[in-house]
């Protein structure tokens, strides 16, 4: 697709624009150095962070705060050069793990494995974060991708293989064992979830906190003029660009398109930093403290897929009809689906980001185009090498796993390709 097509398509159709990190990156280099600030938001999350819970239930309160504050305490004193070794010896469990086939049939056998209609899985998850890490290194690996070993290191204990050992002398994994320290118990069937247990461990209630505090970017995720490439970008042409959008979906925390636009009706998908508020999310509040001013990360959702961003969100909504103290919840299919009926949207415009690690994007879509029965759907999808776009193209017909006349309607939508070279030199610079 040329430039002038896409400008074309944007005034004589109901466009939206989905945007992940790859916008972000254009306003501060800080975007693109999460795993690299990682140590710096850890020494920062004693002085800047506050973790409350308000919960009916005393065992639940008791749990979650002595969870956290183990591994608070654990990592208190720790150097960087130590801190990067956490990430290494998470590598190395994973490869213990991949190392062992026999692990990964006895898991799907006991149904601990949930293998989605496209293909990924805990598993998948796991080998990505093996194979990333041993060929690029730990920084290179998503950093949602972590929480997944959380989820491992229980699993494998519920099977309680005999030919498997944990890796001795390992830090990742001696961190989930003391986030794990808690004697206070839940009722009976949550105790024996597995999902409880990454739920309520510490040191995935404290990736939460890191992830959104690095992520927050010392405060530039909410405030543009504090940006170091703001002066790079032509204000003027990409409010053009952005406002020619009847609605747009962020996967992103910050607040940068509201404050270039003006716009209040910005979709965020995953949550977002909320300023002057203390909010609470299952019962727990996540609040970053700067300058005497709060910001609540608690409907942040961050880390690995299965948990983090499909089950924990299920969990916070149904708790939200439970208790008016916790924050009202919408799901990501939801808002998709609701907002291209009621815009009618015909036209999807995806910009920065990477469908390898977000292919339920792409069915919602599809799914909210079909529920809102729009008679033309496109997708444009914006790449940035010929890899990305081939996995496109890949991904999309591998997700149609839907029934006979919906999966049709899928395979029908108009999918166009255009280099995000080409929109950022029209509309951002």
């Amino acid at each position: 697709m040329y430039i002038q097509e896409l400008e074309e398509e944007l005034r004589n159709k109901k466009c939206a624009l989905l945007c992940g990190n790859g916008i972000s990156i254009n306003f501060d280099s800080g975007f693109s150095k999460v795993f690299e600030n990682l140590f710096c938001a850890h020494t920062d999350l004693y002085k800047k962070t506050k973790y409350d819970i308000k919960a009916n239930d005393i065992n639940f309160s008791t749990k979650c705060n002595e969870n956290y504050d183990a591994i608070c305490n654990e990592l208190r004193t720790i150097t960087k050069t130590q801190y990067n070794l956490i990430f290494e010896d998470g590598i190395a469990f994973a490869k213990s793990i991949v190392d062992h086939p026999r692990i990964y049939d006895d898991l799907k056998n006991n149904e601990l494995l949930t293998e989605l209609v496209f293909g990924k899985s805990e598993w998948t998850c796991l080998a990505s974060l093996y194979d990333v890490g041993i060929k690029k290194g730990s920084s290179s690996v998503n950093i949602e991708y972590w929480t997944i070993l959380i989820y491992f290191y229980f699993a494998i204990k519920k099977i309680d293989p005999d030919y498997y050992k944990f890796p001795k002398n390992n830090k990742f994994l001696n961190l989930i064992q003391i986030g794990y320290k808690s004697k206070a118990t839940l009722s009976e069937e949550l105790e024996n979830e597995i999902h409880t247990n990454v739920i309520f461990n510490g040191l995935n209630i404290y990736f939460k906190m890191l992830f959104s505090l690095a992520i927050y970017n010392s405060g530039k995720a909410t405030n543009l003029e504090r940006c170091d490439k703001i002066s790079k970008i032509d204000n003027k042409k990409i409010n053009v660009f952005l406002n020619s959008f009847q609605t747009i979906f962020t996967l992103n925390y910050d607040h940068l398109i509201e404050k270039i636009t003006g716009r209040k009706d910005i979709k965020h998908l995953h949550g977002s930093y909320i300023l002057d508020k203390i909010e609470y999310v299952y019962y727990q509040s996540f609040s970053i403290i700067e300058n005497n001013e709060t910001v609540s990360c608690s409907d942040i959702m961050i880390g690995d897929y299965f948990i983090n961003k499909t089950l924990y969100p299920i969990i916070a909504k149904f708790s939200s009809k439970l208790s008016t103290i916790n924050k009202r919840i919408e799901l990501e299919p939801e808002i998709i689906t609701d907002e291209t009926n009621k815009k009618r949207i015909e036209t999807y415009l995806i910009f920065g980001m990477n469908i390898e690690n977000d292919q339920n994007i792409l069915r919602n879509i599809m799914v909210a185009f079909y529920s809102a029965k729009i008679l033309k759907p496109k997708i444009i999808y914006a790449y940035c090498t010929e890899n990305e776009k081939q996995e496109f193209e890949k991904q999309f017909f591998e997700v149609i796993t839907f029934d006979q006349n919906m999966s049709d309607y899928a395979r029908n939508i108009n999918v166009e390709y255009i280099e995000t070279r080409i929109i950022l030199e029209r509309f951002f610079k």
